[in-house]
């Protein structure tokens, strides 16, 4: 019999003021992540937020997600992000098998979007934050080339922005309240509990299935079958996602909040997950596949799907 989780022995606040003893500032980030997000009601999350936030132990702009976030949790729902509309699936804490089941990791809880950003959700942080890129951010015409005057194509709403770069998603998820998922999240969400190839399991993929060997991206959820085992859709064709990268060997994921101060000069790079549309039905199309990009680089097949993460303040 499963046993029914229950408040931290001596309390919520008690189990946050032991954090204390922590050293490192992601332990205690991460410590106090897992905990709020396994409280049982609405009253001791409120009670706890103001104290991880007052404390340094969270951030503040994390409080209204987390509680539309925690709301999700306990009805089985997912929850709209209230900047940009995205809709948030949650991913629960428990284990994860990646990279072919050789290793199994645990993670806490967290939410990912069910779809990738698209273009009027992008269009809309410009027109919030009259976001341009940084000025020496290389190649600035390549910074939505798809789009004209401004705008994206009749018809493309739908369709996941591209020709963003991870710098660039980086700063849309600071306007939304959220952050990029590490490779593991990504892949947990994207495979499931049991590490599947694919996301409907271990079928080979076709083209009817996901927007794979296709000449562009389609709107966002066209390809009901690539729906995950927790509910997350396109993970497999349309574009490939920008992640926080881990080592190559995974052992280890990035907790800390992303820099926004990358220069080109740091020769930064970023990981990519998932197979884009204009992919073959081969390796890298399986969502183990991973591939390391210049965190500057934007193509047609690269976007991004935001996450609400656990992040240091």
């Amino acid at each position: 019999m499963k046993k029914k989780k229950t408040s931290p022995p001596g309390g919520l606040l008690t189990a946050l003021r032991d954090l204390a003893w922590l050293d490192k500032p992601e332990a205690r980030t991460l410590a106090a992540w897992s905990l709020l997000t396994s409280v049982p009601d609405d009253g001791e999350l409120d009670v706890g937020l103001d104290y991880a936030i007052g404390h340094n132990l969270l951030p503040a702009d994390m409080a209204a997600p987390m509680r539309l976030q925690h709301v999700a949790r306990v009805t089985h729902r997912a929850w709209r992000n209230p900047t940009d509309g995205l809709e948030m699936i949650w991913i629960p804490a428990g284990p994860a098998r990646i990279t072919r089941g050789k290793l199994r990791v645990e993670l806490p809880g967290f939410s990912l979007a069910r779809h990738p950003v698209t273009n009027a959700q992008y269009a809309a942080f410009v027109e919030a934050t009259s976001y341009t890129p940084p000025a020496d951010h290389p190649d600035p015409d390549d910074h939505l080339a798809h789009w004209r005057d401004g705008s994206f194509a009749p018809g493309e709403a739908q369709h996941p922005v591209v020709f963003v770069s991870y710098l660039d998603a980086l700063h849309y998820g600071l306007w939304a309240g959220l952050t990029l998922p590490g490779e593991w999240h990504w892949e947990k969400a994207a495979r499931g509990p049991d590490g599947s190839l694919y996301p409907w399991g271990d079928a080979r993929p076709t083209p009817e299935l996901a927007c794979l060997r296709a000449e562009s991206t389609v709107p966002v959820g066209s390809y009901p079958r690539t729906r995950t085992a927790y509910g997350c859709e396109d993970m497999l064709g349309n574009v490939s996602d920008w992640v926080r990268p881990g080592s190559r060997d995974y052992d280890h994921f990035p907790l800390d909040r992303p820099s926004l101060d990358i220069v080109p000069g740091d020769k930064a790079e970023a990981a990519v997950r998932g197979g884009a549309f204009m992919r073959n039905i081969n390796k890298q199309t399986v969502l183990e596949h991973r591939r390391n990009l210049s965190a500057f680089r934007r193509n047609r097949w690269v976007g991004f799907r935001p996450a609400l993460m656990p992040r240091v303040p």
